[in-house]
């Protein structure tokens, strides 16, 4: 039985909240500090600045994983200029600075594993393992880059590679323990593969990718220009999680009922798997640098696009996004109809 507008389903005559449960745990430590400092959780007004707090954290963190990571492969000044172009023109900006999604943490659990696979510090294993799982609990397509992070590893050592296989499992199976004292399914409804149907994935599939209103491209247009360059001098491995991630991410929230993200702007689905993106490109942009000036030209003039889309629009004019979204999404027309996110005339990022 679901109630709430989805939000909340009844099982073993309890109510329960339908989506992931990370942030709610994550999230804890602060509505502690809040309440000793006087602020009424039950308060709307109050509530929205803690949240908006914590979002500030998050993203401030976030950002310093990215300039630790840029740091792996370019100097501290190229870091900073890739790593704010990146943010501000990407997801990272228009969905992670809006609000508190389930999204927030689990991308900064994310960029910590990206990070710390990289640069490999004392017990990497058992810390990747520790953000795999916390990112799974906020956002279960993070199982996703457990996979991917497993074979990364493996390349480099069978035995390092069980030994996440097997801290992950230990730390599945408590979180699993845990849920089912309470859930009659054993995990939460949200985290069961049974809920991932759609009958149209081609739809999904180009509507996550190039339609006006959803299109990871549209929104993103360096990410098409980064082809331009050169792909030379790369290690395979950088594949793993650069490019078979984010593609496995993408078919994966194109099976999802309602894979337009709902009351979004751009294909907010596709923010989880944003350290593989960046990952991708820094690998890329070791490239950027040659002689043809129409290809820089190109890509420079998508960035500012890119920026003005998720950063402008989507920060600043972001009441003009959720009108469309109450406009479009909110009429029973769409429950058989997916041509509004197709048609330019009416694109989101227009309105």
């Amino acid at each position: 039985m679901n109630c709430n507008n989805g939000r909340l389903f009844k099982d073993k005559e309890h109510y329960y909240y339908y989506f992931p449960l990370g942030n709610s745990f994550v999230s804890l430590p602060f509505v502690k500090i809040a309440n000793l400092l006087n602020y009424d959780m039950s308060n709307r007004y109050d509530e929205f600045k803690i949240q908006e707090f914590i979002v500030a954290i998050c993203c401030c963190l976030i950002f310093l994983l990215m300039l630790k990571i840029s740091n792996c492969f370019y100097n501290k000044k190229l870091s900073l200029i890739i790593s704010s172009i990146f943010f501000f023109g990407t997801l990272l900006s228009s969905t992670l600075l809006s609000a508190l999604w389930s999204h927030n943490f689990a991308v900064l659990f994310s960029f910590c594993v990206v990070y710390i696979i990289l640069t490999k510090p004392k017990n990497y294993i058992l810390f990747s393992a520790i953000f795999l799982i916390l990112g799974y609990i906020c956002r279960p397509t993070i199982s996703l880059l457990f996979v991917f992070s497993f074979v990364f590893i493996l390349r480099h050592s069978l035995r390092h590679a069980l030994k996440l296989v097997f801290y992950y499992f230990c730390f599945f199976i408590l979180f699993y323990l845990l849920c089912s004292c309470y859930f009659s399914t054993g995990l939460p409804p949200y985290y069961l593969p049974s809920r991932l149907h759609n009958d149209d994935i081609i739809t999904a599939l180009l509507g996550n990718t190039v339609s006006p209103s959803r299109g990871l491209f549209v929104f993103m247009p360096f990410l098409g220009t980064m082809f331009l360059f050169k792909i030379k001098n790369l290690f395979k491995e950088w594949y793993i999680l650069g490019i078979f991630w984010p593609i496995c991410h993408l078919l994966c929230i194109c099976t999802f009922p309602v894979w337009w993200g709902q009351m979004s702007f751009g294909p907010r689905l596709f923010v989880d798997c944003m350290p593989g993106i960046f990952f991708t490109i820094l690998k890329l942009l070791a490239n950027f640098f040659e002689k043809n000036k129409i290809k820089i030209f190109i890509f420079v003039i998508s960035i500012i696009i890119s920026v003005y889309i998720n950063s402008y629009i989507g920060r600043f004019r972001i009441d003009s996004a959720i009108t469309w979204n109450h406009y479009h999404l909110e009429g029973n027309e769409l429950q058989t109809d997916r041509k509004v996110f197709f048609l330019w005339s009416e694109a989101q990022w227009k309105y």
